[in-house]
């Protein structure tokens, strides 16, 4: 904070450890550009995605449940398990990521959402099958595609840049607060 000859304090111009004068409040966003930015886009798109997803999958577990089962890759009581868990983790990762609470952690779990999903759907492009991915839809529509795949990918490859990212800025003592 800079200090007027009158007494007063400023909030326009701060002075950080190494004496550097930083003008302007926000000025940790600033100072560390663009990653910053890159981060919360990634939350708030991953966020949006999820809470996209889970919905209609709460509202309708049954259809999932039959999504689930059409990849052939489990059996019934761990598909049902997993037709119970995914919508309910869908949900809580959406809520930490726009929230912006525990965002390393829910950003290393999306990386990990993005790799299941993202191998289920090539496993079952592989092996032919015309099934509907339970992206988003619980019909038909959605059909497991090279799009969709793609898109599940996309997921991944955006959690896990916003968590590597995340993690370097840690390390390196950056933050978003100044």
């Amino acid at each position: 904070m800079a200090r007027h000859p009158s007494g007063t304090v400023s909030s326009t111009a701060c002075r950080d450890a190494q004496g550097t004068s930083k003008k302007g409040l926000g000025s940790g966003v600033m100072m560390h550009g663009w990653k910053g930015y890159a981060i919360g886009i990634c939350k708030i798109v991953l966020g949006i995605t999820f809470l996209l997803s889970a919905v209609p999958k709460l509202r309708m577990p049954h259809f999932f449940l039959s999504n689930i089962y059409g990849f052939e890759m489990v059996g019934p009581e761990f598909g049902v398990f997993l037709a119970v868990s995914i919508p309910w983790l869908e949900f809580v990762l959406a809520m930490l990521l726009l929230g912006d609470i525990l965002a390393s952690g829910a950003l290393l779990l999306s990386a990990g959402m993005g790799a299941m999903f993202t191998c289920a759907q090539a496993a079952a492009l592989y092996r032919g099958l015309d099934i509907s991915c339970g992206c988003f839809q619980q019909t038909g529509a959605g059909k497991v595609s090279y799009l969709t795949l793609l898109k599940a990918l996309a997921v991944f490859l955006m959690a896990a840049f916003a968590y590597l990212i995340s993690v370097i800025r840690t390390r390196r003592g950056e933050t978003d607060d100044g």
